[in-house]
C-alpha cells in the first residue's frame, strides 16, 4: 500500500512539475511577442517635415525585414493570454520600424505605438468589421464613438474594464459605439447603414462566443523602406 500511495504521489508531483513548467513556457512565449518588436537598429533622423528618413549606413535591413514578419503577424497572436502584454506595453518608447503612413508622412514605430495600435484594431474589430470605411477619417470616427479617440481614453477605458475578456470589451465598446453613433456629423444615411452593421456585428459576437480579430499590418496601412531607396535617400539629401 505504501509503495502504491508513494507510486501516485510521484506521479502527482511529475504531473505538477510538468504544468508548471508548461506555464512558464506560455509566460515566457507571452513576453518574447511584444519583445521581438523591439529592434536593435537605432530609428532614422526624418528630416523634411517628417517626410524623409535619413538611415545609418549601417543600418541592418534583415532586422527591419524581421520586424516587419513579426508586424504582419502580430494580431494573429492576441488572445485572453497575451493581452495584458500588449496593454502592459502601451508607453514603451523602444524603437521598432519605420513605415510610410497612408498620408505620406514617415513614421518612426515604437513598440508602445505598435501595442496602441493592435489593442484599438482589437477593441473596434468587434463592431465595425462589416463598415466599408471610405477614408483615414471614417477610421478616427470609429474610434471616438466607441470612445477612445485619444490614448489617455483608451487607457482610462482599459483600466476600469481589467477583469473582462476581449470578447468582453469588443461588446463592450462596441455597445459604446453604438450609443455615441448620433452625435457624429455622418450623413443620416451612413449613420443608420453604420447602426445595422454594428447590431449584426454584435449579435455574431453574442451567438457565436469567440472575440473577432483584427487585421492591423496586414501590408494596406503602411508602406515600408528597402536599402535601395534609403542609400537613395542619404545620398541625395543634403544635410539640413
Amino acid at each position: 500500500m505504501k509503495r502504491t500511495c508513494a507510486k501516485w504521489m510521484a506521479v502527482f508531483v511529475a504531473c505538477i512539475s510538468f504544468s508548471t513548467s508548461c506555464t512558464k513556457k506560455l509566460q515566457d512565449a507571452d513576453l518574447s511577442i511584444v519583445e521581438s518588436l523591439a529592434s536593435k537598429n537605432s530609428p532614422p533622423e526624418l528630416r523634411r517635415q517628417h517626410s524623409t528618413p535619413i538611415f545609418d549606413e549601417n543600418y541592418d535591413w534583415a532586422e527591419y525585414d524581421r520586424i516587419l514578419r513579426e508586424l504582419k503577424e502580430l494580431t494573429s497572436k492576441v488572445n485572453d493570454r497575451t493581452w495584458n502584454e500588449f496593454i502592459n506595453h502601451l508607453d514603451d518608447d523602444r524603437y521598432c520600424s519605420t513605415v510610410i503612413t497612408q498620408n505620406g508622412a514617415t513614421l518612426n514605430l515604437t513598440v508602445g505605438h505598435v501595442c496602441r495600435n493592435v489593442v484599438a484594431a482589437t477593441l473596434r474589430a468587434g463592431y465595425d468589421f462589416r463598415i466599408p470605411t471610405r477614408s483615414f477619417e471614417d477610421q478616427l470616427i470609429l474610434n471616438r464613438i466607441a470612445g477612445f479617440s485619444a490614448f489617455s481614453e483608451m487607457k482610462t477605458l482599459l483600466s476600469n474594464n481589467t477583469s473582462k475578456s476581449i470578447l468582453q470589451l469588443q461588446l463592450t465598446f462596441g455597445e459604446n459605439a453604438l450609443r455615441n453613433l448620433n452625435d457624429t456629423d455622418l450623413p443620416t444615411s451612413i449613420k443608420q447603414e453604420w447602426a445595422s452593421q454594428i447590431k449584426e456585428n454584435l449579435k455574431q459576437l453574442e451567438r457565436t462566443g469567440q472575440f473577432e480579430s483584427a487585421n492591423w499590418f496586414a501590408g494596406e496601412q503602411f508602406e515600408v523602406y528597402t536599402k535601395a531607396i534609403a542609400d537613395r535617400l542619404r545620398t541625395s539629401i543634403p544635410n539640413e
